[in-house]
């Protein structure tokens, strides 16, 4: 019996890596063609990939976290589940950021259980003053302690990198997006498979000097990009496979320029994937529509606004799973 689950997630790790390989081939090749017609297509068959993998690691975790027993009935497994309403009156995360970087963040319900994570700093150099602006944003799948437990040894490991620096090893490269990906997801590895846990994990350094944006994204969910200079939104959709999933895995880094009045927004799944009274999940579009609308606005109005969009889109229904938000609005 145990031959036979050890059969079987071994063939779902093959499947969900290949999901996600098939992922990164659409949505790249979308960005190398011109034509609407054949762009649109590309980027739904990236997207089916992408829900193609959800489903597959669902069913991962469930077998995974059913462990070798012979009497428990899989199909009868209950995930852990709590429900909240978006509040009237909420309070922003406090951020570390620069008078260039306009930054507003929230993570609901609640930051002390659950496995989201939210946080900024700063990157300074003693002679030539602040070099950088990190931002990251990970989710530990699954609810309660399993993901508590996760999300605290990737927050206890990356921190472990910002002591390392703030002692006296001033190399910024510590803190480039990829070695900070391979690092964390040495370091979780273990932990996550005898967890039955993943991370995904989207982490970005703003280079101030250099008006440039390089990040790391993990699985998680593709951040949205609006350059005002361009007139144009999108999603940094360049991912990889998630951390935990395979210690030996080398992540890559991406870069974009940015300008003044650009506009990025971090966000865990929770919200995209709201749904209304009919079962119809919020997406991206409607999300993308939103930030088109108020994208002049301060980065506190802008996730104001995201709240409110998401609240009057789900009605009278309860949210039953976190959501972390995060807006930087380049000044």
């Amino acid at each position: 019996m145990k031959k036979q689950f050890k059969d079987i997630l071994e063939i779902l790790r093959t499947a969900i890596a290949a999901e996600t390989k098939a992922f990164i081939d659409y949505y790249s090749a979308s960005k190398n063609v011109s034509m609407p017609e054949l762009k649109g297509l590309l980027l739904s068959l990236a997207e089916e990939e992408r829900k193609h993998k959800i489903i597959l690691l669902n069913e991962y975790n469930i077998i995974k976290e059913q462990g070798y027993s012979r009497t428990k009935d899989i199909s009868a497994i209950k995930k852990h589940e709590f429900r909240y309403k978006i509040p009237r009156y909420y309070r922003l995360k406090s951020l570390q950021t620069v008078p260039e970087i306009e930054l507003s963040g929230i993570t609901l319900p609640t930051e002390i259980i659950g496995g989201d994570y939210l946080d900024s700093f700063l990157i300074e150099d003693d002679k030539k003053g602040i070099k950088a602006l990190g931002i990251i944003l990970f989710d530990a799948m699954g609810h309660g302690l399993s993901a508590t437990y996760i999300k605290s040894h990737t927050k206890k490991v990356f921190h472990e990198l910002r002591e390392s620096f703030s002692k006296g090893n001033k190399n910024i490269k510590i803190f480039c997006p990829s070695n900070v990906a391979d690092k964390i997801n040495r370091s979780i590895a273990d932990k996550c498979e005898r967890n039955a846990s993943f991370v995904t994990m989207f982490y970005c350094l703003i280079d101030l000097n250099k008006k440039e944006l390089y990040y790391t994204s993990a699985g998680h969910e593709p951040p949205i990009y609006i350059s005002k200079s361009e007139d144009s939104s999108g999603l940094l959709g360049t991912t990889q496979l998630l951390l935990g999933f395979d210690k030996s895995f080398k992540y890559a880094e991406n870069k974009i320029k940015i300008n003044s009045g650009d506009l990025l927004v971090l966000f865990t799944d929770g919200i995209i994937e709201a749904t209304d009274s009919k079962g119809n999940m919020l997406g991206k579009n409607i999300l993308i529509k939103a930030l088109s609308k108020y994208k002049d606005k301060s980065s506190s109005v802008i996730l104001d606004k995201i709240l409110c969009t998401l609240n009057n889109y789900i009605g009278k229904k309860f949210l039953n799973d976190e959501l972390s938000l995060l807006v930087a609005k380049i000044k």
